[in-house]
């Protein structure tokens, strides 16, 4: 039977319906186009709003400035000048062209344009100027009643005498050092005139720039010339250390680019800014080639400071006193210097520094030296001291030195690095050194730490804390010019790991002096691809009490001094032996050790005590009695344990231990061919003994 499927036809919305969708797109369309032009127009008022607020902000604080020294002019000027701010007058360039121009110099410019204007109602006017970096740089001047004398003076068209306020902290860019057509003598008077105000005004500062101010010769000194003197009461002042605030030497001027007053200073300093000498650009300076130096004076500030590219002396302090140094660095990096240390401290007292980088190509990194006086009280940490030989330096130079044979250095500390110096780590070489300590870690250099007494010279009382990774020649090394030179009562505490080694032409350590105290760590690394080393510690001194650790030498340790007291911490890997006590060296003691190799003594009356000794000698005339046997005495600290002993010479002999006792080993020799003791003879042996 057929069935009656229906037919489905495609549904057509009415007209009605169809009118009503496109209305609302064009309705939603329209609304979001509404909402973007609100968003936009939103958007818009917020810009306005936030642009009005900054160029609000710096309307406000030009004004707060602006108000901060009117608010001062009662104290200035008695009663605020009898007017208040009606007696005050803002100097803009716009209104007063010339007075305020950016390209201001107060000496010429400002006297030039003033006499152009009356500023009769006014009993002080604030001129505001710009420097080249756009920072504004507003200055107080005060009616005066006749001219003053100095360089801000100036006077206007009515004859009205104004001058910079006392009150103010003179900015060299106020006063004339931002001149781009400045010539560099022109910058320097500005600066020096700014210096000199407040000195003689007591302000304490003068402020810079974060820009270059070339400076030129300001005058002769002594046999040089310098650009700027620093007076009493004056910290010259920058925004700071990398700010971009340079005091810069110009082209072959060759001076001391910055000086303390040689008639004598105090309360001076530097602070915020680099100092650079330019000696690519002064290469004929002699050695009076320096940053800065401070001579003579008292009370210093060295502050967020660098001194750069010197060709002799970079930054020093000469019989100054009450010096405060912090975060400053000196580098010479010159390659072809004449000489000077980057930082020389030279007959001070009273010195306090942290935080100090000292680099040089040309000569000692950071120096202490008696010149003609004396030196106590000096204390730096954290310094950092590099003196590298390079193509075109000079000799073997040290990253620190406390030497001269001017007169006693007392009561110094130096805590810091030294690394990849030419000579030394650390160099000492005064007349006299008492309660000196130096900690510092070494890496790289020819010595960790070097002592070089001359004739009559010598330290005691002395500290050395010295950590020396991989010295070129040895960790440490004590030279004597004669037996006037001395070491006495001092400390070591000496960590080398792998010093040179050559096959025997460099110890590890070489002691002198009597009385010495402390611990030596020499270690040498046992898969560096080296030549055999040489003595590990090669001890000279007499009275000493000493901690030894000791691994990898040819020999360990030498004893050459009399007297010595060694705690044998540990020993190993010796190639021939752990110690040698060579003829002469007497009376030494050894306790609590651990010896794994053996002890050659050569010397006489040396004990040995507690822990694991094994002692060799050889005796070249032992007598023996009517029954063959010998006496040896064996130096170790109650019967040996193990020994053995063997007659050297004729071979048909033999020798037998026929005894031993807390103090001899008692030794037979036969003829074994006739098997008869060699009695009333004189014997050759060589013994081994130990604990």
């Amino acid at each position: 039977m057929a069935q009656n499927i229906p037919v489905r036809t495609k549904w057509t919305p009415p007209p009605a319906r169809v009118e009503g969708d496109r209305l609302l797109r064009a309705r939603a369309s329209e609304l979001r186009v509404r909402d973007a032009a609100v968003q936009t127009e939103a958007q818009k008022e917020r810009t306005k709003e936030i642009l009005g607020q900054e160029l609000g902000t710096k309307v406000e604080k030009l004004e707060d400035t602006v108000d901060r020294l009117i608010d001062n002019l009662p104290r200035i000027i008695p009663n605020g000048g009898g007017g208040g701010r009606k007696t005050v007058k803002y100097v803009l360039e716009r209104d007063y062209p010339g007075i305020a121009s950016t390209s201001l110099n107060p000496t010429v410019e400002t006297r030039e344009h003033m006499v152009r204007y009356d500023f009769s109602d006014c009993k002080a006017i604030i001129i505001n100027r710009w420097s080249d970096d756009s920072t504004f740089h507003p200055a107080l001047y005060r009616k005066v009643a006749s001219d003053p004398g100095n360089f801000t003076a100036i006077q206007d068209r009515k004859g009205n005498w104004f001058e910079l306020d006392p009150s103010e902290v003179p900015h060299v860019d106020a006063l004339g050092a931002t001149d781009s057509t400045n010539t560099a003598v022109q910058t320097t008077t500005a600066i020096q005139n700014a210096i000199d105000l407040a000195s003689d005004r007591g302000n304490g500062q003068v402020l810079f720039s974060a820009r270059t101010y070339l400076i030129g010769q300001g005058g002769p000194v002594g046999a040089s010339f310098y650009g700027l003197i620093l007076r009493s009461g004056v910290v010259i002042t920058g925004p700071g250390l990398h700010s971009g605030c340079e005091i810069k030497a110009a082209p072959s001027t060759n001076m001391q680019t910055i000086i303390s007053d040689p008639a004598g200073a105090n309360g001076i300093g530097i602070r915020g800014m680099k100092v650079n000498y330019d000696s690519v650009n002064n290469p004929s300076a002699t050695v009076f080639g320096r940053c800065v130096e401070f001579r003579d004076a008292d009370g210093i500030i060295l502050e967020d400071y660098k001194g750069v590219d010197s060709p002799a002396y970079n930054t020093v302090f000469w019989s100054c006193t009450k010096v405060r140094i912090h975060n400053i660095i000196c580098r010479n990096e010159n390659t072809s210097p004449k000489a000077g240390n980057a930082i020389s401290i030279i007959d001070c007292s009273d010195v306090i520094g942290d935080k100090i980088e000292a680099y040089s190509v040309g000569d000692d990194a950071f120096g202490i030296g008696v010149f003609e006086g004396n030196c106590n009280d000096i204390h730096i940490t954290n310094l950092i001291a590099s003196a590298p030989v390079v193509s075109g330096g000079a000799g073997a130079r040290r990253g620190i030195i406390v030497d001269g044979a001017g007169g006693t250095m007392t009561n110094i500390s130096i805590q810091g690095s030294t690394r990849d110096c030419g000579g030394a780590g650390v160099w000492i070489s005064p007349l006299l050194a008492e309660n000196v300590t130096i900690n510092v870690a070494d890496s790289g250099s020819g010595f960790g730490l070097y002592i070089a007494l001359a004739s009559a010279s010598g330290i005691r009382q002395c500290e050395f804390n010295i950590k020396s990774l991989r010295a070129v020649q040895q960790a440490m090394t004590c030279a004597f010019t004669d037996g006037t030179s001395f070491i006495n009562d001092c400390k070591l505490n000496l960590q080398a790991y792998d010093p040179a080694t050559n096959g025997g032409g460099a110890q590890g350590a070489v002691i002198r002096g009597d009385r010495w105290t402390g611990t030596v760590n020499i270690d040498y690394d046992p898969l560096a691809n080296k030549s055999v080393p040489s003595f590990a510690i090669d001890d000279y001194s007499n009275g000493g009490k000493w901690i030894i650790h000791a691994q990898g030498g040819a020999r360990n340790l030498v004893v050459r001094g009399d007297k010595n007291s060694y705690d044998i911490a540990s020993m190993a890997d010796a190639v021939t032996g752990d110690i040698l006590i060579v003829a002469g060296a007497d009376d030494n003691q050894f306790v609590t050790g651990n010896v794994t190799s053996s002890v050659a003594d050569s010397g006489s009356n040396n004990q040995f005590s507690g822990g694991k000794f094994s002692k060799q000698g050889v005796v070249a005339a032992m007598a023996t009695d009517g029954n063959g046997v010998g006496t040896v005495a064996h130096g170790l600290i109650g019967a040996p344990r193990f020994y053995g002993v063997q007659a050297d010479g004729d071979n048909t002999y033999e020798a037998i231990v026929q005894s031993v006792d807390a103090t001899n080993l008692y030794i037979r020799v036969r003829d074994t061919t006739s098997n008869a003791d060699k009695a009333s003879s004189t014997q050759r042996v060589i013994w081994r003994a130990g604990i």
